[in-house]
């Protein structure tokens, strides 16, 4: 089967090497060099997650991670050991956490990232955009969990309205928790790269633990899985002209330049093998904050995500090893 990428320059330019790649089932691209985009802690030394008569409790994420998400249970010393069982859930992940333990998940991508950055000039590049995220607890001990939800954003960017509220799962029971989020940039956009962060707080008995998504550390490694194509070999361009490059440093072959005008886009063939599952990878750099693309499968938008995707800034213009970037998207 032969699926047609096209990408759609939206603002400013990036260099592009392997800059496509599919790979079905859970992502393969990148890796956090630790599994820590989120993070079950204690809050309080010999707190733990539920009481002690070692019950469980199953919490279900939608809207903050991915289903690729892997989870493993961490140690005395805040390493990550063995592997726990992750179930997909219908929009998100759910992992079954042990009373007294404490678990880490990694994850390819937060999902729930604002679209909203601002150039050198301060001048927004993005627009505001809702999201939904659906929060669902099933207690399974004889005692009440409350649950808040927090949303933390940067100076730069606020919320409409302030996402803040909390729920209650009685015993034996569930509950479930949703709140919208309008994106929008504040009077004096700070310039830099965005974050943002969603902190969910459970209780019982007076002790507290948190999950929070935090920035994930970008890996330099070459894509050794899935289906790879060298961003140099697009099917065709429009709008505009690319220039092929072999001098960048790391540049897994070649690299083009100049791509950096508004409606000029590229397009590169795939084919893939059978039907299924895949998601899509990029590997970039630039030397401005951020960069935006249009990306079309097949000729239409498989997500609404997939319009103006936003390319984080990598510090440099492929003039040193580190300057690349992987983005699942």
């Amino acid at each position: 089967m032969r699926t047609r990428l096209i990408l759609l320059c939206t603002a400013l330019g990036m260099f592009w090497a392997s800059s496509t790649a599919y790979a079905q089932g859970k992502p393969f691209a990148i890796r956090s060099s630790k599994p820590t985009s989120l993070s079950f802690s204690q809050s309080e030394p010999g707190a733990s997650f539920l009481d002690n008569a070692g019950e469980a409790t199953e919490i279900t994420l939608e809207g903050l991670l991915d289903k690729g998400a892997v989870a493993y249970k961490v140690n005395e010393r805040g390493e990550p050991t063995e592997p726990v069982p992750v179930t997909a859930a219908e929009q998100g992940i759910r992992i079954a956490a042990q009373a007294g333990s404490r678990y880490v998940l990694g994850s390819e991508s937060v999902i729930l990232a604002p679209k909203v950055s601002v150039n050198a000039d301060g001048q927004t590049i993005g627009g505001s955009e809702r999201r939904q995220v659906k929060v669902s607890c099933k207690n399974f001990q004889p005692r009440p969990i409350e649950m808040s939800i927090d949303l933390t954003l940067p100076p730069s960017l606020r919320a409409e309205p302030s996402p803040r509220q909390s729920l209650s799962v009685a015993a034996k029971g569930e509950a479930v928790a949703a709140f919208a989020i309008a994106f929008a940039p504040s009077a004096k956009p700070r310039v830099g790269r965005q974050s943002h962060e969603i902190r969910l707080t459970a209780t019982c008995q007076g002790r507290a633990v948190s999950l929070k998504p935090i920035v994930l550390t970008s890996l330099d490694e070459p894509m050794t899985t899935g289906i790879r194509v060298e961003a140099e070999q697009f099917a065709g361009q429009g709008g505009g002209e690319v220039t092929i490059s072999t001098e960048k440093v790391a540049a897994s072959h070649k690299a083009f330049l100049n791509w950096n005008k508004s409606g000029h886009w590229l397009e590169w063939t795939i084919n893939v093998p059978k039907d299924g599952r895949f998601q899509l990878a990029v590997r970039y750099c630039t030397q401005f904050e951020s960069a935006t693309r249009d990306v079309l499968v097949d000729g239409a938008q498989p997500f609404p995500d997939m319009k103006q995707v936003t390319f984080p800034g990598t510090g440099g213009w492929a003039n040193k090893a580190n300057d690349w970037n992987h983005l699942v998207l």
